[in-house]
């Protein structure tokens, strides 16, 4: 099942994500062209990427370009009622989404791991409800989170983000199977997964 909720928060493969990057606002690369929007996202995106730590044991913070963020703002508003699984269970309104996306790789253990921030500006409440329904629900540590497929996890949080997305892949490649292989990443012991939910911390969905 695909929930809108990955779609908007855009967690992707890391194959995904790197084609990805000459769509982004934040990785725009001309400045001279961008819109005044682009550049305040842009500024935003180097300030969200000071405050995150550049080692996390094993894992780096993963840099596309010397001179643009490691950090990719996107924004983007969905119907509930598109979606055949959201509108088989009647649900319906608008959902909007800012989400800052970032990288951390583990060349040891040949992992990567997209980590998103996610802000919900309209439609919360409706999202909450959908993923109460449709989601896994899971415990990392003493505390609630969910889960979808066999490596994307998230929690609700509260302050600057409304919810903390993870995806994890290995990239070691099969060459009987030259694609990302799908890895779990739902411990709290893991460092980057730890780290995360000591400075967002968790709360109960959304009523």
């Amino acid at each position: 099942m695909q929930y809108p909720l990955l779609k908007f928060a855009m967690i992707f493969s890391f194959a995904l994500l790197v084609s990805a990057q000459s769509e982004s606002v934040a990785f725009a690369a001309d400045s001279g062209s961008r819109s005044s929007t682009d550049k305040v996202l842009l500024k935003e995106a180097k300030k969200i990427e000071k405050g995150l730590p550049k080692k996390l044991s094993d894992y780096s913070l993963l840099s596309f370009s010397a001179k643009l963020p490691a950090v990719d703002i996107r924004t983007n508003c969905e119907d509930m009622s598109e979606y055949p699984d959201a509108h088989k269970l009647g649900f319906k309104g608008e959902v909007c989404m800012k989400s800052a996306r970032f990288v951390y790789t583990d060349s040891k253990n040949k992992r990567q791991v997209s980590v998103s921030l996610v802000d919900i500006p309209s439609g919360k409440t409706v999202l909450a409800k959908y993923l109460n329904q449709t989601a896994e629900n899971i415990t990392l540590g003493k505390s609630a989170a969910f889960r979808e497929g066999k490596s994307e996890f998230g929690w609700w949080t509260s302050g600057a983000y409304d919810l903390v997305l993870i995806s994890g892949y290995s990239t070691h490649i099969d060459p009987g199977n030259p694609s990302l292989k799908l890895m779990v990443e739902e411990s709290s012991d893991n460092p980057l997964t730890s780290y995360f939910l000591k400075k967002y911390k968790p709360i109960k969905a959304p009523k």
